[in-house]
């Protein structure tokens, strides 16, 4: 750092950055990260910030700028967004339905698959309880499993399920 103090930033080459034209302002605030180089040849990001420094109503007297190496938060970031992308491709693609629902027993997310064995739209599923869409007479094992799963006491569970169709009273038997 001490060797980076009163120099201008276009006369440290490995910061990849342009000398200003002569007259040009230059830009205050934060600016989103650039791509430049670390003294040891590393590739970095930094997100820059820009501060004027002056005497109350007079002439600049210098200028802040602070450099953040948010390589390892641009690296994190990148990696949950093709995590997030791949998850709703498995979800979308899966040939099985798949829901995830809240402690309240209501759908919370639901798949094509999901949406086209029951009838329903995605839009009329979230939301609604696991129990409005079950058979009548699957209600309560159905409730235990869940209750069960929510206490801890068990990891998953799965049976033959018969919902109820938004389509008529037909029934349908789905394994869960």
């Amino acid at each position: 750092a001490g060797e980076m103090i009163g120099r201008r930033l276009e006369s440290c080459p490995w910061l990849g950055l342009e000398a200003p034209v002569e007259g040009t302002p230059r830009p205050w605030g934060r600016f989103d990260a650039i791509e430049c180089f670390a003294k040891n040849g590393a590739l970095v990001e930094i997100e820059w910030h820009y501060s004027s420094l002056c005497e109350a109503g007079g002439p600049l007297l210098s200028v802040l700028a602070l450099g953040v190496d948010v390589t390892s938060r641009n690296t994190a970031v990148n990696a949950l967004k093709e995590s997030e992308r791949r998850f709703r491709a498995t979800m979308q693609r899966a040939p099985v339905g798949i829901a995830h629902i809240d402690a309240n027993c209501r759908y919370r997310l639901v798949n094509d698959t999901l949406c086209q064995t029951l009838g329903y739209r995605a839009e009329e599923l979230v939301g609604r309880s696991v129990q409005e869409i079950t058979h009548p007479d699957d209600v309560g094992a159905d409730a235990e499993n869940i209750e069960a799963l929510i206490a801890g006491r068990i990891n998953s569970y799965s049976h033959e399920k018969r919902y109820v169709r938004k389509i008529g009273r037909a029934s349908c038997r789905e394994r869960v």
